[in-house]
């Protein structure tokens, strides 16, 4: 059952348009919000903590900005300008500061076509992003280097991606209506999910046991 809602935040007042969340390390909460173009930061106790972003980042045409944050470094996937910001965190708590990014993304191997919806980290912090139009997940490192990518099987087109404990990653192939498996090195292993799955896909998530949530 609910606990609680945000619909706003700050001082005066501000609508809250965000249909993405993510908690970080120390159980911060971040969401995109669309139609202020920033990233609303909450405490554990859903306390109005700050805003970052507004100087960099873009409309989104309905989309939203997706975060994910790792102890030092707040990664948002900017959707319209096709390309990752990684913002350095410095201080803790409540006195955190986002530092302005470097980005990345948008160069090389590992440069992301029209629409990169979804990102996520590993438990070493790298970077996973699912690029929609190349129908492909791409890996970086966590200074943004391009390591790999994972092409989606029988002609996927990833709408979320998500990577387990154990390194193995997860795209919601929006184009088939399921879930396409790969190994920590990209050797496909399985798809799930076509004959209870809608076409209408979201989002999805792995938890500690290793459960896939869509």
């Amino acid at each position: 059952s609910p606990v609680t809602t945000i619909t706003s935040y700050s001082s005066p007042t501000t609508s809250l348009n965000s249909s993405t969340v993510n908690i970080g390390p120390d159980g911060y909460i971040y969401g995109g919000d669309a139609n202020n173009y920033n990233v609303v930061e909450f405490s554990p106790a859903l306390a109005y903590v700050s805003v970052f972003g507004n100087a960099q980042l873009q409309p989104v045409s309905g989309a939203n900005f997706h975060v994910v944050v790792s102890p030092f470094v707040a990664y948002v996937l900017d959707v319209n300008n096709k390309k990752v910001l990684a913002y350095t965190i410095t201080g803790s708590g409540a006195s955190k500061a986002f530092i302005t990014p470097a980005t990345f993304g948008n160069s090389g191997g590992g440069t992301l076509g029209s629409l990169p919806y979804d990102i996520c980290l590993d438990s070493s912090n790298n970077v996973y992003v699912a690029d929609y139009s190349n129908k492909r997940i791409v890996e970086y490192n966590s200074n943004g280097v391009y390591q790999s990518a994972v092409t989606l099987t029988s002609l996927g087109t990833p709408i979320g991606v998500k990577v387990d404990a154990s390194g193995n990653i997860y795209a919601l192939d929006i184009q088939n209506h399921d879930v396409q498996m790969f190994t920590s090195a990209g050797n496909p292993v399985t798809q799930f999910g076509a004959s209870v799955l809608s076409s209408s896909l979201g989002g999805i998530a792995v938890d500690s046991a290793k459960n896939i949530w869509v």
